[in-house]
């Protein structure tokens, strides 16, 4: 314990859920965004499955800023939010919402948790397998604005993402493919070949800690096809995150730190760890060209 500090600091977690949230949490986002920023990390995301956190992080930016002006840090993370377009696709949502601080990304509806069990169920492809057209507008409005867009928690395949990944590469937005990684108990998501070719065209492809590391939620993962499926990728565009913040799966830095050491001692280099956790997601959020868009 203790190897992943020095990649700790100046790390970026792209998906943490915090409280408030619909459901209990192991952490509130002040409680996380203190730790966070003691650890030193440069940034995380806050995700709802179903609101916006773009207010809850602002908060939170507060909290740890006024805690440096008065000695209690010596250093305040950027505490980012999400917008999540679960009840419509409407573009309008992305001329309002680039308005606010703190806002770390836009992500697709989560199919996981939405149609039959709340909330509408939006189309992202029309009978042809082609992305709607507000679905487009989205992609390019986010471009324009430079906020970074996110598949969203739908499970998703290679098919799939290809159209998002070609039309984002088309207008220049920053793509995500969320839980883009093969993991124990699904089949697998894309060959290697499609995984670069979806990097080719400039996706950045998500692996989840809580997708690799086995506990409770999906105690028969095996460590190894998370790990294996990274180290064969190689570190360019793949961008690790936590998705943690479920009570028993334990304190969301803990497990952040835990998948870092998981990396280590699988071999995966220093160096290509800080690619994938440090220079990755600080390219993909855009946080060395704010104030430019």
């Amino acid at each position: 314990m203790g190897i992943e500090d020095e990649l700790i600091e100046n790390s970026i977690d792209t998906q943490v859920r915090l409280y408030p949230d619909y459901v209990p949490r192991s952490n509130d986002i002040l409680e996380y965004a203190i730790k966070a920023s003691r650890a030193k990390m440069r940034a995380f995301v806050s995700q709802d499955h179903f609101f916006p956190t773009t207010g809850q992080a602002w908060c939170a930016q507060q909290k740890v800023d006024d805690m440096v002006r008065d000695g209690q840090l010596e250093y305040a993370t950027e505490c980012l939010g999400a917008h999540i377009l679960a009840w419509s696709h409407h573009p309008d949502q992305v001329h309002l919402i680039h308005k606010y601080p703190n806002i770390g990304a836009i992500l697709f509806y989560c199919q996981t948790y939405g149609g039959a069990n709340c909330g509408p169920t939006l189309r992202i492809y029309d009978d042809n397998g082609k992305l709607e057209s507000e679905v487009k507008e989205v992609i390019r409005l986010c471009a324009q604005y430079k906020i970074p867009v996110m598949t969203g928690h739908a499970t998703m395949l290679y098919e799939q993402v290809l159209p998002m990944a070609q039309y984002a590469s088309e207008v220049g937005a920053n793509l995500l493919w969320m839980h883009a990684a093969p993991w124990a108990a699904r089949e697998d998501r894309a060959t290697i070949q499609q995984y670069k070719e979806l990097v080719r065209l400039g996706c950045y492809l998500q692996v989840d800690a809580n997708k690799v590391l086995p506990s409770i939620i999906w105690p028969m993962i095996d460590p190894n096809q998370g790990l294996g499926w990274m180290a064969e990728l190689g570190p360019d565009h793949i961008i690790p995150c936590t998705d943690g913040g479920q009570p028993f799966f334990g304190d969301a830095l803990d497990i952040w730190k835990m998948f870092v050491r998981a990396m280590i001692h699988f071999g995966i280099k220093k160096e290509d760890i800080k690619t994938m956790i440090q220079a990755n997601p600080a390219k993909f959020l855009y946080l060395d060209q704010q104030g430019q868009s």
